[in-house]
């Protein structure tokens, strides 16, 4: 996941420094988007970004004989914020990962990923949720028609953005869901 090296108090961060916030704002809300992030993290006027630091790591890890019969996973929350240098890392591990090796990147803009990345994958498409599916998601909260269109119009059918947009409003409680 990409992080901000100006928040790390190692000179050379790793994702490992910021695992247990990320692992906590997870379990806050499974639907974490990158406005939250920004906001858990407190990095508001900051880049985010993963490191070529992180893409050495990951490809280190994998490279590991002792666990090869095992499966293993690596998860890459939004590779598009991976610049060129940490994708020209990656684009070995990527291509030959290894047996028993799984490596998934989540995007929510995959349009954005770059190209040397997105060759190397199997794009699987999950379509955001229907209109009628978010209206069922906010049925239990108190909150007028108008504010549930309003929310819906704008929340291309994440429950992320949903979650995101609600959350300024006074009216509503996020530690409800």
């Amino acid at each position: 996941f990409p992080f901000s090296k100006s928040k790390s108090k190692q000179q050379d961060p790793s994702c490992a420094e910021f695992r247990s916030i990320f692992t906590t704002a997870l379990q806050e809300s499974i639907y974490l988007t990158q406005e939250r992030w920004l906001n858990v993290f407190e990095a508001d006027n900051q880049q985010l970004t993963i490191t070529v630091g992180e893409a050495k790591a990951i490809s280190k890890e994998l490279s590991i004989k002792g666990f090869s019969s095992k499966p293993r996973f690596v998860l890459i929350w939004q590779p598009e914020l991976l610049n060129s240098t940490t994708a020209n890392k990656l684009l070995k591990t990527l291509e030959e990962p290894g047996e028993n090796v799984y490596i998934f990147l989540v995007s929510h803009k995959p349009k954005s990923v770059l190209g040397t990345i997105l060759s190397r994958c199997i794009t699987l498409t999950i379509p955001p949720n229907s209109d009628k599916e978010a209206d069922s998601f906010l049925a239990n909260h108190e909150l007028s028609r108008q504010k549930v269109s309003r929310v819906l119009l704008n929340s291309g059918g994440s429950l992320g953005i949903v979650l995101d947009s609600l959350q300024n409003t006074e009216d509503f409680n996020l530690s409800a869901m």
